[in-house]
């Protein structure tokens, strides 16, 4: 999801840059790569913020380092936007710097088991990408199945997917849910954009 963002806002930035860029300004679009620790999006943030040239940062991709830099913008009182399309935990706390795009992450899982719920299913299994998708999600999709009177089962998921799918069996509930897996956290790296320019 990381890479196709990218791909998609660099064709984006370059249409815009072919038509005069922003007031005239061309935009100058600058990606920015980091491991996904706190240590790494702390340096990366640092490195933009010292650049008078950087003037929003766009696209943090991969909810963790959302929640990181969205933590960093308001411990230092940054006045640079940050749009946030994968900021999608509710618990964060956002000024009116940053703007998560999509609906919560709490209310995305609330809502996929709700429909199951209505639909009549009373079991459901959710396997996570790895031990660092079920450290963050397997709580929210806990309280969310409670609340609808769902049993839970869940897998963690390693990078033997065929040993994954010997441990389910006969007992495994019909429907799974997938938590994480797409092509960009299945990396280590994730990214955010950052567009620099001198329009105002």
């Amino acid at each position: 999801m990381a890479k196709d963002f990218l791909v998609g806002a660099r064709a984006a930035w370059q249409d815009i840059n072919s038509r005069g860029g922003i007031r005239g300004r061309p935009v100058e679009h600058l990606a920015v790569e980091v491991d996904g620790t706190p240590a790494g999006t702390r340096q990366a943030w640092r490195a933009l913020r010292d650049n008078p040239a950087c003037v929003v940062l766009s696209g943090t991709a991969g909810d963790p380092v959302a929640t990181q830099l969205t933590a960093l913008l308001r411990e230092e009182g940054a006045s640079i936007a940050h749009a946030a399309p994968w900021l999608q935990n509710s618990s964060v706390e956002v000024d009116d710097r940053t703007f998560p795009i999509f609906a919560a992450r709490q209310e995305q899982v609330a809502h996929a088991l709700k429909s199951l719920s209505v639909a009549g299913i009373q079991e459901v299994g959710a396997v996570f990408a790895s031990p660092r998708e079920a450290d963050l999600y397997r709580g929210d999709l806990a309280r969310a199945a409670t609340a609808l009177k769902l049993r839970l089962a869940t897998w963690t998921g390693t990078s033997n997917l065929a040993q994954l799918g010997q441990r389910l069996g006969p007992s495994t509930p019909p429907l799974l849910l997938f938590v994480g897996g797409t092509p960009s956290s299945c990396s280590s790296r994730r990214a955010w954009t950052a567009r620099h320019g001198s329009a105002t």
